[in-house]
This record gives C-alpha cells, structure tokens and sequence, in this order.
C-alpha cells in the first residue's frame, strides 16, 4: 500500500512535470514567434527607413542641380545685361558724337 502511494504521488508528480513542461514549451514557441515577428517588423522598418534615405538624397541631389541650373542661369544673365549697357553705352557715345558734329556742322563758318 505504502508503494501504491508513492507511485500514485509519483505519477502526480510527475503529471505536473508534464503539464509545466508542456506550458514552457507552449511560452517557448510564443516567444520564438514574438522574436520572429519582432525582426520581421524589424526589417520593415529598416527598409522604410533606407527607401526614405535614398528619397532624401534623391531630393538633395536633385536641389543642388536646379540650385547649379539657376546659378548658371544667373550668370548668363549677367552677361547678357553687361553686354546690354555696352551697347547702349556705344549707342549713347555715338549718339552724342552725332549730335556734337552736327551741332559743329551747323555753326556758321568765321
């Protein structure tokens, strides 16, 4: 009887062995697939984060050449403005010569 008892104590003992083990597993499992799920989101999240990185280099690179556009833009400008009052400023220099040899043409003579 002592040995049915024992047995019987073993067998529940040894039950509930079982049963922690059974739900360690069961955390176990949940836990591997938390940590799946984890890197998972993990790797969107760094693929979102280097798409947006590449957008942002993108649009930099993309300022600096119409920031380089407008720049050579400006200097053509420039150039063509200077190029511009020269010849407004030829023009004005003949145009007061003109008017100087006319205005010496139309003295009378002593």
């Amino acid at each position: 009887e002592k040995m049915a008892a024992r047995m019987f104590d073993l067998g529940a003992r040894n039950k509930s062995l079982e049963d922690q083990l059974a739900y360690s597993e069961g955390k176990v499992a949940a836990l591997h697939k938390s940590s799946a799920e984890l890197a998972q989101q993990k790797r969107e999240v760094e693929a979102m984060l280097a798409a947006e990185k590449e957008a942002q280099q993108e649009s930099c690179d993309l300022i600096e050449k119409i920031q380089d556009a407008a720049e050579a833009e400006i200097g053509k400008l420039k150039r063509e403005i200077l190029q511009l009052r020269a010849a407004k400023y030829r023009q004005d220099i003949e145009d007061t010569s003109t008017d100087v040899n006319i205005a010496l043409l139309s003295e009378p003579a002593k």
